[in-house]
């Protein structure tokens, strides 16, 4: 029920009155947030740009959210590293990821 919950509440993220109802999932759901999720929080606002899109949600969360949303991230980047040509310095913590940006 937490993670249909979750999903419905997504789409109204901007609206002030509705966004304890998403902090409040989150945390309740911790450890068990779908990976999908954890890697929408950490979505940047466009290629080459450090900004995050949900920083405003993100700084909310606490440090356990925000770690698991920046193993996210990391794990995202070391997996599309392994098809492409990207140089191991990108996934290192002067690379693109959203914990090197954080650094």
């Amino acid at each position: 029920p937490l993670l249909r919950l979750l999903k419905s509440a997504w789409p109204f993220r901007e609206v002030t009155e509705l966004r304890p109802v998403l902090i409040c999932l989150l945390k309740r759901l911790g450890d068990n947030t779908p990976v999908e999720m954890l890697r929408k929080l950490g979505a940047k606002k466009g290629d080459g740009l450090k900004e995050l899109k949900h920083a405003d949600l993100i700084s909310q969360l606490g440090p356990h959210m925000q770690r698991l949303v920046w193993e996210a991230d990391w794990d995202h980047q070391a997996s599309t590293t392994d098809g492409n040509n990207r140089s191991e310095e990108e996934i290192t913590l002067r690379g693109s990821t959203i914990l090197a940006d954080f650094i």
